[in-house]
């Protein structure tokens, strides 16, 4: 069998849908209704059976989507509706003058919240702006002492770089007169080496031309003492000039510390 044979014709719909039709409005209206009802209660059957579950579904969403764009359209013209429902019922109960003086009331009181949160608010921001106030001036000042230290310690540097250049130039100047010193004390060693050595070779040439053997001088006591001497006197020269400069330090240092003084030969 075919689906064509088993699907109802659209003048078959229509048909029972009429019949359907006919038979809820005789019974209703041998019901106690009213004719209001009547019309509602049709109007649904008939929805009902004309529109499928995808169409009840859209006209209930189209339905709802009405009531929310009127809840919208409400919220906007709340306020507008509020001020003129009030505004009707004090002209209604008090009159103009009535209205008049509510407004000033209500808008008065308003206006010393507003002040009271304006001083509260500019008292934070003046307490605010005194501490910040009291930061710059504390700043100002350690600006001002981090100058004053920064001119001392230029000044230190400035000293210290003059010190230390004065110091270089003084250890370069000393650098130059030890290597001067160094060298004429080279000259100088070579000379007394050289002196030395023939401050030696002159004892045997006295021994040679002298009469030392000839008038057997050899046999005195006071030859051999003085050649002890003078062999000696080179090796205790050193020694001897270090023994006169200390006892000079030490005169000196008696003279300038210890001796007697006159305290009135400055006044």
């Amino acid at each position: 069998m075919s689906n064509t044979s088993c699907t109802p014709s659209t003048a078959d719909t229509i048909k029972t849908s009429q019949i359907i039709q006919k038979q809820l409005n005789e019974a209703l209206e041998k019901s106690d209704l009213s004719p209001t009802a009547i019309n509602n209660l049709l109007t649904t059957v008939s929805n009902s059976i004309t529109c499928d579950d995808e169409c009840q579904r859209r006209k209930n969403a189209d339905a709802l989507k009405l009531k929310y764009d009127a809840a919208k359209q409400n919220i906007k013209d709340a306020p507008f509706e509020l001020t003129t429902a009030e505004k009707n019922y004090y002209e209604y109960i008090e009159g103009d003058e009535g209205y008049n003086k509510m407004l000033l009331e209500r808008y008065t009181k308003t206006a010393k919240e507003l002040k009271k949160k304006s001083l509260t608010k500019h008292e934070e921001i003046m307490k605010d702006i005194n501490i910040l106030y009291k930061d710059l001036e504390t700043t100002r000042l350690y600006e001002k002492r981090m100058i004053e230290l920064l001119k001392i310690r230029t000044q230190e540097y400035d000293q210290l770089k003059k010190a230390v250049d004065q110091d270089l130039a003084s250890t370069e100047t000393n650098d130059r007169k030890v290597e001067y010193e160094d060298h004429e004390y080279k000259g100088l060693h070579s000379v007394r080496t050289w002196t030395t050595a023939l401050y030696y070779f002159l004892i045997p040439c006295y021994l040679y031309f002298s009469d030392f053997f000839s008038a057997s001088r050899y046999k005195s006591v006071k030859t051999w003492i003085l050649l002890v001497l003078y062999s000696l006197f080179p090796l205790l020269i050193n020694p001897l000039a270090d023994f006169i400069f200390f006892i000079k330090d030490q005169i000196n240092f008696y003279m300038n510390n210890k001796a007697p003084k006159n305290v009135y030969e400055n006044i």
